[in-house]
């Protein structure tokens, strides 16, 4: 579901909306977003008076000098101004010296990958200054051109793949683009395969017309100047099925479709868990990783599946690569499954690697010895000594890249109970919003380190002061939150 913002993007506007978070859409071709934008072109950053906070609660001008313009700009025009997506959470960076291919809009346009935006209430906007540049008695023209609006960095590693696009849009430009149709096959997006596929059959096939392409090294492929009309696009390739399956698209007489396929493969690990004296381990959550040429787990994100009653369990639809399989090998030790990390390995080997469709089973491996559960008692206080009910307190094992928190909500006695591993370093921390919207305010109590053993432990927490904090804008997620950047097929 899409949310509208409207936001002038002339120089005196302010305006309020609820926050939502920024997601984009994988990024299509140029051709995806030229018919709709309002200015296109190539420039370079000449000017931002970003004020380099991390925060959207400014109103940003970003000053592009062109180098190439498609439309919407006068001939004779050597700059633009940009807005980065002042006071929304799709705001994008640009910094002086970069070259981007920039889709631009006005007020009324939505970029079409844009799926929500945050707008900052007007009490908290900085009011700073104009730019050199801009006279307020006769302001320029001001696009908007926020993060999932089609532009795009050029640098030495994308320049390659922005070349086509400049490429049709000067067809676009001159009025002789031909039908097209577009896309990028990628590996399987469930362990963070998102790099192109290569060697990929792509078929396309309609009623006048029928056709096949391979994806180059990135993954692309293309069919151009192919009749208007319905067409079936499946990519094919052995051991491998594209997640969705087959999609149709339809061509227009001077625009163009794409398709991004996720290819899942047919590869099958399984074994058998056994506890430390031998017997099968039933109902215990096993990870799978995918790792890289260097040994290590790419994490974008991991797989698992519980073991049965015989401590079996089985991993399907897999790729072909690397894979380390194990308990806690993604995933902080916990009450439920209380076992340090503990990796397959056969002959000092905890690499499994996989071919293409491959079914492998794995020789059994054991589990250690699990550590015991203490339960652990928590009060938290307001600075005034009063019971502070509704606080979430938080335990979190200590050096533990994998997360690893436990958390409980205190009563109206301010207490709570968390179930903690004994011989475990935690960190553990109490903490409120008090207030709601722009007068919220954050109380937190000191971090306090413990580590559980045979003995009861109390714990005593007295919040600080309520303060205000500054929100900053939702980034982009990275490799490190486990997170599929494209999990899905997408078809326009």
């Amino acid at each position: 579901m899409r949310a509208f913002l409207i936001v002038v993007l002339s120089i005196s506007c302010t305006v309020s909306a609820p926050i939502l978070a920024c997601e984009c859409g994988p990024a299509g071709p140029a051709c995806a977003y030229a018919n709709t934008a309002n200015a296109v072109f190539v420039g370079k950053v000449i000017f931002t008076d970003d004020d380099g906070s991390g925060t959207f609660m400014q109103r940003t001008h970003v000053h592009f000098q062109v180098e190439e313009a498609f439309k919407g700009i006068a001939p004779d025009a050597r700059d633009v101004w940009v807005d980065p997506g002042s006071f929304t959470s799709c705001y994008e960076e640009y910094h002086v010296g970069e070259r981007w291919l920039v889709f631009g809009y006005d007020a009324q346009t939505m970029p079409r990958d844009t799926a929500a935006m945050t707008v900052a209430p007007n009490e908290r906007v900085k009011n700073k200054p104009l730019p050199p540049g801009i006279d307020p008695n006769n302001p320029p023209v001001v696009y908007w051109a926020p993060e999932c609006s089609g532009t795009r960095l050029i640098a030495p590693e994308s320049e390659k793949w922005i070349a086509p696009e400049i490429e049709y849009l000067r067809q676009f430009k001159a009025g002789v683009t031909r039908p097209l149709v577009t896309g990028r096959v990628s590996q399987d997006g469930g362990f963070g395969m998102s790099s192109g596929f290569p060697g990929v059959k792509v078929t396309i096939a309609g009623a006048d017309f029928r056709g096949s392409a391979q994806t180059d090294d990135d993954g692309r492929y293309s069919f151009a100047d192919i009749p208007p009309g319905r067409y079936t696009l499946n990519p094919i390739l052995a051991a491998y099925t594209p997640w969705g399956g087959a999609i149709q698209v339809h061509v227009n007489r001077s625009g163009c479709s794409w398709v991004n396929f996720k290819m899942a493969g047919s590869g099958v690990i399984e074994g058998q868990l056994f506890d430390r004296e031998g017997r099968p381990a039933p109902h215990v959550k096993v990870n799978i990783l995918r790792v890289g040429a260097d040994g290590k787990p790419v994490m974008w994100r991991a797989e698992d599946a519980e073991s049965d009653s015989e401590g079996r369990y089985q991993f399907e639809k897999l790729p072909s690569a690397d894979f380390q399989i194990g308990v806690n090998i993604s995933s902080a030790p916990d009450a439920e499954t209380p076992y340090p990390a503990t990796a397959w390995s056969e002959n000092g080997q905890s690499t499994v690697h996989l071919n293409a469709g491959e079914h492998r089973q794995l020789a059994p491996f054991k589990l250690p010895a699990g550590a015991a559960v203490r339960r652990v008692s928590v009060r938290v206080l307001w600075p005034d000594g009063r019971p502070a009910k509704g606080v979430n307190v938080f335990a979190e094992v200590v050096g533990e890249r994998f997360g690893g928190v436990v958390d409980g909500k205190t009563d109206t006695a301010g207490r709570t109970r968390l179930d903690l591993l004994e011989g475990t370093d935690y960190s553990v921390e109490g903490l409120i919003w008090v207030g709601t919207g722009e007068h919220a305010k954050r109380a937190d109590s000191a971090v306090i380190r413990i580590k559980p053993g045979s003995d009861p432990i109390r714990l005593n927490l007295r919040l600080n002061e309520p303060t205000k904090i500054e929100r900053k804008v939702p980034k982009r997620l990275t490799n490190s939150e486990h997170v599929d950047p494209d999990p899905a097929p997408i078809g326009r």
